[in-house]
C-alpha cells in the first residue's frame, strides 16, 4: 500500500490547475507541485526534488473509486546528499544525478521503472561512505564487505536502473559490464571502490530488501 499525502493541495476548475507545496510519499517528499489537466484523464506535472527540477505526464486510464494512473516522469540535477539524508542519516553520498522513467498507481501492484545517472558538476564533489558501499552492495545480495576505516570514497559514475514489478525490485548497473557482473558504481579515477550487480541474482522481494538494509545499517553501526 502506497504512504503518502498532501500539504496545501489546491484546484483551480476554471484555469485547468492544480497543485500543492509538497506531496510527500515514504520518506521522501516533491516541493512546489504546479499541474496542468488537458481533461479529466490528462495532464502535465512540475516540481522541485531536492535540488532538481522534474517533470511528469499522467492518464487516467479509467474512471473509478481509485482511478488506475499511468505516468511519465524526468527529474534532472538532483543533490544525491540531500536526498540520501533525507532516507538515512548514517549513508552519505554527494553529487548529482538525473533520472526518468515511467509507471502505475492504483493497480493490483504499483509498477515502477527508472534509469539513473550521476553527472559531473564543478564545485561538488562525488563521494560516499562506507555505509553507502554496506547498503548498496546487501542490493545483489553478495558477500558481506568489511570496513575500510572511515574515509570517504571517491567514484566516477553511478548508472543504473530499477525496475519494481508484483512486490519484486530488480536492479541493473549500466556502468560497464564483466561477465556476469554489471558495474553499477565505477571508481574514481585513482581511488574508491567498483560495486557490481551479479545478473543472476538481481531481483528481490521488496520486504526482504527492507531487511537487508536493516541488517547492513545495524552492522554497520556496530
Amino acid at each position: 500500500m502506497l504512504n503518502y499525502g498532501f500539504q496545501n493541495f489546491y484546484i483551480d476548475i476554471t484555469k485547468n490547475q492544480f497543485g500543492a507545496e509538497r506531496i510527500s510519499f515514504y520518506k521522501l517528499s516533491a516541493d512546489n507541485v504546479k499541474g496542468k489537466f488537458n481533461d479529466i484523464t490528462q495532464g502535465y506535472i512540475s516540481f522541485s526534488f531536492y535540488g532538481g527540477n522534474g517533470s511528469l505526464s499522467y492518464n487516467i486510464e479509467e474512471i473509478c473509486a481509485k482511478p488506475p494512473v499511468s505516468f511519465n516522469l524526468g527529474i534532472k540535477n538532483i543533490n544525491i546528499s540531500r536526498l540520501v539524508h533525507a532516507l538515512n542519516e548514517d549513508i552519505y553520498v554527494s553529487g548529482v544525478i538525473n533520472a526518468k522513467g515511467n509507471g502505475s498507481l492504483n493497480k493490483p501492484e504499483p509498477d515502477l521503472e527508472i534509469t539513473f545517472q550521476s553527472r559531473k558538476k564543478k564545485g561538488v564533489k562525488q563521494l560516499m561512505n562506507f555505509g553507502a558501499i554496506k547498503v548498496i552492495a546487501s542490493l545483489s545480495g553478495g558477500s558481506a564487505i568489511k570496513s575500510f576505516g572511515t574515509s570517504d570514497f571517491p567514484y566516477g559514475l553511478i548508472a543504473g536502473k530499477v525496475v519494481i514489478d508484483n512486490g519484486y525490485l530488480t536492479i541493473e548497473g549500466l556502468a560497464g559490464r564483466k561477465g556476469h557482473q554489471e558495474l553499477l558504481i565505477k571508481k574514481g579515477l585513482f581511488k574508491g571502490i567498483n560495486l557490481f550487480i551479479d545478473r543472476r541474482f538481481n531481483t528481490i522481494e521488496i520486504q526482504d530488501l527492507r531487511n537487508r538494509i536493516i541488517h547492513a545499517i545495524e552492522t554497520m553501526k556496530k
